[in-house]
């Protein structure tokens, strides 16, 4: 199994670059010390090159890795000087335990390449072993099928097109677009550059492998790759010639076998801009998708070998997974209005199709003359764990070169009987998609990793015995999407991740549609999916493991919030290119208690004489919190680095791109982040009302409060005004008996020792008795708050806190309770009373008070049926501005009305019945005090407008008051279905 991700902690303190270039001067190597181990070597090491003590040097990740063409290893280390900030990389060689920087890694592979012959130095272990006659099948036929690929300067062709465009704003070697149509004809211009360039290099291998008695059998059009049947005699003279970089066995390939859009969300608007509109999606596979039914008229191109369409003869894998993407009928795809471009190898199928037939196939989808996708989708793989060099290097290239998202699946358990992810999966700039068991439902509460071990489940393996993938840190999946009985287009149902990677390239779609210029940085699209893949599914035993799933479940709803150009309330994204000696920062507003996921991507490149992976960049990620803390992310040899964390502080925190190691001059990156709150429920109740009440106190307020409110519990209309006075006063609203003061209460008030306690309501609400045992509890007299009826004492709780002039009073009804509740935290915000009203009438009481406030404004709470347009008529004699109306069509719906007239990116959300009084009631003082509304909610469900109001609002933190027989536990799982998150 692969190495964990790291995320290691970091002290606060500002982080310089330590940029290792190719040409500085080396760092001297330290000697070895018998028995010391890897880590004290490395701190050694940089104490005597860079000063300071060894123990200034913190070991944020270490990883062990092969030798390329040798049996010795390199231990790695990368180190954080605490006095300086900067980020060192330190190898050491097992072998002699000699100690240095990366020039070791570079020392060591040269001398292990040196003398070899060309084929060993440049040809992977399985060509090797065909050519030695070792490959069952090869040997009889005499010639050896190879993947050659070739040396071409693409990055000198590709600034000849930068030069005939200086209208456009490039940011690197991409430009910002803002329409498809033109991000389409830069790609095309790159294109022909690039087959330009590739021209004259297959011309001369063209002419060399026919002298040598091979042929050419396919040449790429899309990378400087060509397949070449040899003689195996001649494959040694083959790697000789001077253009050929990496020679490589050519394989053969197989696939990677309720709608699934609701599970990721696709249907985020519900109007055009969840569609993809416009964006070519390439399904390449062994047959053509079908243009009828569900598909009818979204295939736009198709393309086979035979020179017209061929379809599968049993399943129809292609058109299943092509409904995932584009399909319409009652199991939508996730981006309907997206184009199918149908690439085929005429037919074939596992063990049977050759990486050239595919290759030709993707080569067609890319050509701007052909199927010019945006996406290329691979619902299959290679037939071997260790995978193809030139293959997996030929998707590295598609993105990396030709700018297109190569989407794969990362395989599944029964096609090979393990785990391990296979090319394309395996490329570096793929964008590989494991699978999850969504139980068929759009709550993401329920999903689990689809992992079934003896029977079958999504690979997560990365075999770090391959000849390309010497790396433990290299990560994949990337993202995880649904696979278990997904049904698509034409009432097709299957299981596998054939189907969860056609989802995710829906979902690069959905964003290329909306952002253009994705369509030229594939990088930037990697990042904004993972950033936004905010859900993690646990496995079935309930255990986490980033092995399988990748960063999350990928979402089409976060993914396209995070489509802001800087930072949004969402989050946002931010495409261009980092050159060395250069730190990368971006600020982002955070909120306490806030969740923050953050994804860089950059590419591995295809072009270069090594046969491991291109990758020129080492980028490490941090965060400085708005509090100072900081955190970070800091792999060996992966393109791409992540991290989710918890806001420590409402402020500013500041994302940070540290290269670590840069070999080129300039590299392409995708920096995304996401920010929400999962509205982390937390319930607050106790055994009755009495001891909600209690509860609620002892969660807001401390021993000593300047007050505390006692009403009864059993009827609401005394204390339906008091909320606002207890917020504005420092202390909570605790509930009795008419006869008896409950022992939860009597502990409450011992815990609070408040320095007064207020009654309300009179003697029948709260007994005499009562009242006299409520003196133990503080050394003020105990006093009264009540009139003749609930509307004197509402007026009574005003007159005894607010004074004339207030900015605000509120209106509702003293016949029910659920307007006047859900108001008391505004009332408090706003610093004014709540006063009640008959529906047809304005009480005497109530219109004494408000001459006496003589209010700035006045708002009426609820509808006509609650509060006639006589009454509020009347109410404009006691205020100069106009009154207004906060209502909805139910107690749910005015409630958040109030809401989103009051608040904005609150640190919380009270959540009580609306069915009931007393939790509602006693909620009141400690939401206003923490400047958060209070929503109503049924027992079992979250209703429209309370959802409604929470997606705006997005509150870090969800407070349920009251237990599961009045808040049922259903309403934690609808929270996080909501809100996106657990």
């Amino acid at each position: 199994m692969r190495s964990p991700r790291w995320q290691v902690l970091w002290r606060g303190m500002a982080i310089s670059l330590s940029v290792l270039l190719t040409g500085v001067a080396l760092v001297p190597a330290t000697p070895a010390r018998a028995g010391e181990p890897a880590a004290a070597a490395g701190a050694r090491h940089l104490s005597e090159t860079e000063g300071g003590s060894p123990n200034d040097f913190e070991l944020l990740n270490e990883r062990g890795g092969a030798i390329e063409h040798s049996a010795g290893t390199l231990w790695a280390g990368k180190y954080l000087d605490h006095r300086t900030g900067r980020i060192h990389i330190v190898y050491r060689d097992a072998a002699n335990g000699v100690v240095a920087g990366p020039q070791l890694r570079s020392e060591r592979s040269k001398q292990a390449t040196a003398g070899l012959p060309a084929l060993e130095r440049k040809a992977d272990a399985e060509l090797l072993a065909a050519v030695a006659g070792s490959v069952a099948g090869i040997a009889a036929a005499g010639t050896v099928p190879v993947g050659v690929w070739l040396e071409v300067d693409i990055a000198g062709a590709e600034q000849a097109v930068i030069a005939r465009h200086p209208e456009l704003v490039w940011r690197g070697d991409r430009p910002i677009v803002n329409d498809l149509a033109t991000a389409r004809a830069i790609r095309a211009e790159l294109w022909q550059a690039h087959a330009d360039a590739t021209a004259a290099a297959l011309d001369r291998l063209r002419a060399d492998v026919q002298a040598l008695g091979g042929t050419i059998g396919y040449a790429s059009t899309s990378a400087p790759l060509a397949y070449v049947d040899m003689p195996a005699r001649a494959v040694n003279a083959l790697a000789e010639l001077p253009d050929v970089t990496t020679l490589g066995l050519e394989r053969t390939w197989s696939t990677a076998m309720s709608s699934a859009g609701p599970a990721v969300q696709a249907d985020w608007t519900g109007g055009g801009e969840d569609q993809g509109a416009g964006v070519r999606v390439a399904v390449v596979e062994y047959h053509n998708v079908h243009d009828s039914g569900d598909l009818a008229g979204r295939v736009v191109a198709s393309y086979s070998p035979t020179g017209a369409p061929v379809y599968s003869p049993t399943f129809d894998h292609p058109t299943w997974v092509a409904g995932a993407i584009a399909g319409g009928g009652s199991f939508p795809g996730v981006a309907p209005a997206a184009h199918i471009v149908s690439a085929s190898t005429g037919g074939g199928g596992a063990s049977e199709t050759r990486d050239r037939q595919i290759i030709a196939a993707a080569d067609w989808a890319a050509n701007p003359g052909g199927g010019d996708a945006d996406v290329i989708n691979a619902s299959i793989g290679q037939d071997t764990p260790t995978g193809s060099e030139e293959a997996r290097r030929y998707f590295d290239a598609m993105a990396d070169v030709v700018g297109r998202l190569p989407v794969a699946s990362a395989g599944n358990f029964g096609t090979f009987g393990n785990w391990d992810i296979v090319s394309p999966g395996t490329a570096h700039n793929t964008l590989t998609v494991g699978g999850i068991d969504d139980r068929g439902s759009a709550d993401r509460m329920d999903d689990i990793i689809w992992y079934a071990p003896g029977s079958n489940g999504s690979n997560y393996l990365d075999r770090t015995d391959a000849s390309w993938n010497p790396h433990g840190d290299f990560n994949k999946p990337n993202v995880s999407a649904p696979a278990v009985a997904v049904r698509t287009a034409n009432g097709l149902t299957a299981t596998g991740t054939s189907v969860a990677s056609p989802i995710v390239a829906g979902i690069a779609a959905q964003v290329i549609a909306r952002v253009p210029s994705l369509a030229l940085r594939p990088e930037g699209t990697r990042a904004i999916i993972m950033a936004g893949a905010i859900n993690s599914s646990p496995m079935p035993d309930g255990s986490r493991n980033a092995d399988h799933e990748g960063t999350g479940t990928a979402s089409a709803l976060w993914a396209n919030r995070l489509l802001t150009d800087g930072d949004g309330a969402w989050g946002g994204f931010r495409l261009g290119d980092i050159t060395a000696g250069q730190t990368l920062t971006q600020d982002i507003a955070v909120l306490a208690g806030q969740k923050v996921k953050v994804a860089v991507s950059w590419n591995s490149h295809s072009t270069g004489s090594a046969s491991a992976d291109q990758l020129l960049a080492d980028f490490d990620l941090r965060v400085v919190q708005a509090d100072g803390s900081t955190l970070g992310s800091a792999t060996f040899d992966n393109n791409y680095e992540w991290i989710e964390f918890t806001a420590s502080a409402t402020g500013t925190a500041r994302i940070e791109i540290l290269p670590a190691r840069f070999d080129g001059t300039s590299e392409r990156y995708g920096l995304a982040w996401a920010k929400w709150s999962a509205g982390t429920p937390i319930r607050i109740a106790g055994a009755n009302r009495y001891a909600t009440a209690a509860a609620l106190s002892a969660a807001h307020f401390v021993p000593g409060a300047p007050v505390a409110y006692v009403a009864t519990g059993l009827n609401f209309p005394d204390a339906l005004a008091a909320g606002p006075a207890a917020g504005i006063g420092g202390g909570p609203i605790l509930l009795t008996e008419a006869n008896n003061l409950p022992q939860a209460t009597r502990d409450e008030l011992t815990r609070l020792a408040p320095q007064r306690i207020v009654v309300l309501g009179g003697p029948g609400a709260v007994s005499d008795g009562v009242a006299a045992s409520l003196q133990a509890y503080t050394s003020q007299p105990v006093a009264r708050l009540a009139g003749a009826d609930r509307f004197s004492t509402a007026a009574a709780v005003s007159a005894a806190t607010f004074g004339p002039g207030v900015a605000s009073a509120f209106v509702a009804t003293g016949r029910n309770f659920p307007d006047a509740l859900s108001a008391g935290p505004a009332a408090v915000l706003a610093g004014g009373p709540v006063l009640l009203t008959e529906t047809n009438s304005l009480p005497q009481a109530t219109r004494d008070e408000l001459a006496r406030l003589a209010p700035q404004r006045i708002f009426v709470l609820g509808g006509s049926a609650a509060v006639s347009d006589g009454v509020a008529a009347a109410l404009q004699t006691y205020t100069s501005q106009p009154i207004a109306r906060l209502a909805g069509a139910d107690r749910f719906a005015t409630s958040a009305t109030i809401s989103a007239t009051f608040f904005n990116r609150p640190p919380s959300a009270y959540l009580a019945t609306g069915l009931n009084f007393p939790d509602a009631l006693a909620a009141v003082p400690g939401a206003g005090r923490a400047g958060s509304p209070l929503l109503l909610v049924s027992l079992a469900a979250i209703p429209a407008p309370t959802g409604g109001e929470l997606l705006r609002l997005q509150p870090p933190y969800s407070y349920l008051v009251g237990g599961p027989a009045v808040v049922g536990d259903a309403i934690i799982g609808q929270l996080g279905s909501l809100l996106g998150k657990q």
